[in-house]
């Protein structure tokens, strides 16, 4: 196994078409050596604006620093995040397994989706960013499989029909000061029930105090 994870420029496959540059070549090799040895990959080179998370960033801390009943005002759903919007304190509870009951986390969300119908109800400060989010993110996304099919020496859109409906989720969460230690009976958040392409960006888009 690698003893650390490789860092790879991948420039040469967005400045490039599908003919194999000399430039191009050695980046499929590397992304097949990655993924081969250490099973990540840290990548450089990317397109995305390195502006948008901090951004994101930003209005998302003023948002979060509003009164209640303003946030409140983007309140979708009295359970959970599944209709995006502003999810308040105490309601979600992803440490809940099978046979055991846990009280909900102690955070706050607000969630954009786009692909599911109209997109999610956002102050417009939040809104422009958000979207724009999603669309670099997108756009990434199918560079990356582009790019991981060249490794397995398949056609450079030989993913591309898993991605003919696109969705899009963009949670922003925030952990205010709680006033007593967290014990095992009042978690922060716990595991999350399913899979997703791990994009960090230089920051955690995650609100801490």
């Amino acid at each position: 196994m690698a003893s650390s994870i490789p860092v790879i420029d991948i420039s040469s496959l967005l400045l490039s078409s599908d003919n194999l540059s000399s430039a191009l070549a050695s980046l499929i090799s590397a992304w097949d050596s990655a993924f081969r040895t250490a099973g990540f990959a840290i990548i450089t080179g990317h397109g995305v604006n390195p502006s948008l998370p901090d951004a994101l960033h930003s209005t998302a801390r003023e948002f979060f620093a509003q009164p209640l009943e303003s946030k409140l005002r983007y309140r979708k759903n009295e359970w959970d995040f599944s209709m995006g919007g502003y999810v308040p304190l105490g309601v979600v509870a992803e440490t809940t397994k099978e046979g055991l009951v846990r009280p909900p986390d102690l955070v706050e969300s607000i969630v954009y989706m786009m692909g599911r119908g109209k997109p999610s109800e956002l102050p417009q400060e939040l809104h422009d960013p958000a979207l724009d989010y999603c669309v670099q993110m997108s756009r990434l996304t199918e560079n990356l499989m582009r790019l991981s099919a060249l490794a397995l020496q398949l056609e450079s859109r030989h993913f591309a029909h898993f991605y003919t409906r696109r969705e899009f989720t963009l949670r922003l969460a925030h952990y205010p000061p709680q006033l007593k230690e967290r014990s095992e009976t009042m978690p922060i958040e716990g595991e999350f029930p399913h899979s997703s392409l791990l994009f960090n960006l230089s920051i955690d888009l995650s609100i801490h105090p």
